[in-house]
């Protein structure tokens, strides 16, 4: 299950890269991923076993209103 949900990460990180690449990047750092191109979407390029994912941070700050 973990598996899936790191592969599902990995792909949207990659696919959000046009629309709001700050973010993605830290998407693809927090799960300690290289290859961004979307040719890495490929299976071929999928998570391997034993990968390492990085102390969760936080992503954006919070707006305050």
């Amino acid at each position: 299950v973990l598996y899936c949900l790191a592969e599902c990460i990995r792909i949207i990180g990659i696919s959000l890269q046009p629309f709001i690449p700050n973010i993605a990047e830290k998407i693809l750092a927090l799960i300690n991923i290289q290859e961004k191109l979307f040719i890495n979407l490929a299976e071929q390029y999928s998570i391997k076993p034993g990968l390492k994912i990085l102390k969760p941070d936080i992503i954006t700050p919070k707006i305050e209103q």
